[in-house]
């Protein structure tokens, strides 16, 4: 009897398995606090508002949403503004992330921006400008130093690419018609070219910055 009970339970053992693993962990938190479990689509109209649809029946306009989850895709509602954001780190402190696209070319090639957004806990998702980090990750010496690091090097960054644009500008202005001032101009365009240099350190700081807070 006992080996037959043993059979049992790891029957329904690995009957269950393929239950758990397709559980739905969808859900949409309301304005009002209310959080609602099921499957959840975003779903946009050629007229009228976008919406979100619970389980294929219930409607919820974005306007009435504070946040919600696809799956393993968490989308949070920024303080004071109407757009959702993108989760991509989780944790003590949580990194959230919108990307822009804007018409840049004649032939309609479209370019993007990336903006990122942080929050804390069950704190309002806010702009990830430089004084909201430092206050975030305060009491965080590895941290601090990373996302200084990381505002020197972005500063620098801009600095080498004007600096390097004047300078080309400067060289083409002041030579001849025939015969441009060849040493600025390159002089510039290579301290221009540079500036990627610090740009990527700086973003190598941000990410290590977020990082080991998470890590605390």
């Amino acid at each position: 009897m006992f080996r037959y009970n043993i059979y049992f339970f790891f029957a329904i053992l690995i009957l269950s398995i393929p239950v758990v693993a397709q559980k739905d962990t969808s859900f949409v938190k309301l304005r009002t606090g209310e959080t609602i479990y099921g499957k959840v689509e975003y779903k946009t109209q050629s007229v009228g508002a976008s919406y979100i649809l619970i389980d294929d029946s219930i409607k919820y306009l974005l306007s009435k949403i504070d946040a919600y989850k696809i799956n393993d895709y968490y989308f949070g509602r920024v303080k004071g503004k109407n757009n959702f954001v993108t989760r991509i780190v989780e944790g003590n402190i949580n990194l959230y992330r919108e990307t822009v696209f804007n018409y840049v070319t004649p032939q309609g090639n479209y370019g993007s921006l990336d903006f990122d957004y942080i929050s804390k806990g069950n704190e309002a998702i806010i702009d990830a400008s430089y004084s909201n980090l430092l206050a975030a990750l305060a009491y965080n010496n590895v941290s601090i130093e990373h996302i200084k690091t990381y505002q020197t090097m972005k500063y620098l960054g801009y600095g080498m690419l004007g600096g390097g644009l004047a300078l080309a500008i400067t060289g083409l202005a002041t030579g001849s018609k025939d015969k441009p001032n060849t040493g600025l101009m390159v002089g510039g365009l290579i301290v221009a070219v540079a500036s990627w240099v610090p740009y990527l350190i700086s973003k190598s700081e941000y990410d290590k910055a977020i990082e080991s807070y998470n890590q605390h």
